[in-house]
């Protein structure tokens, strides 16, 4: 049969036995960093990480700063066709008044050689449908310059400074 010693089971007589309390012990470990090829890989991709990073930020960067010149481009371009929208409104509604003005005048006065030709109330109406159509276009230009204005402010980052000037009035 197998024959075993109580105290050879739990090693009381190794361990227990000969303990004293309030033992102190301290060690020192030392750690070259020219041998540890583990630690120098891990700070090779941590600077591949960073660089990657900067090279990314710096891509960002420009691209903001060509939309802001695409932006500021359009910006001008359509302030231009704002103004040439409004400038043809405005000649649509003196052409509507001119011709209104024929209209009260009467026809009847046109009869002679060098008389201008009698209008017609189609020519009014037409005269009011294009009027509408020079107002629309000009309205329309206006809300286009107003969002590419809202769009260099955000590409500038003053978007706020503005939503926080309109709140103050």
């Amino acid at each position: 049969m197998y024959n075993y010693d109580s105290n050879a089971l739990n090693n009381y007589s190794t361990y227990y036995q000969n303990f004293t309390p309030n033992n102190v012990s301290f060690g020192i470990q030392i750690t070259v960093p020219f041998f540890d090829f583990a630690l120098r890989a891990k700070a090779k991709a941590t600077a591949a990480e960073a660089l990657r990073a900067k090279v990314e930020a710096e891509q960002a960067e420009r691209q903001n700063e060509v939309a802001i010149v695409t932006l500021t481009g359009n910006l001008r371009e359509l302030d231009t066709l704002a103004e040439v929208a409004s400038l043809k409104q405005q000649i649509a509604g003196e052409q509507l008044k001119a011709i209104l003005t024929q209209l009260e005048l009467g026809n009847g006065a046109g009869s002679g050689p060098g008389a201008p030709p009698q209008l017609s109330p189609k020519a009014e109406q037409l005269a009011r449908i294009d009027e509408r159509q020079k107002y629309q276009d000009s309205l329309d230009a206006g809300v286009d310059l107003a969002k590419a204005r809202l769009s260099l402010l955000r590409a500038l980052g003053h978007m706020q400074d503005w939503l926080n000037e309109l709140h103050g009035k």
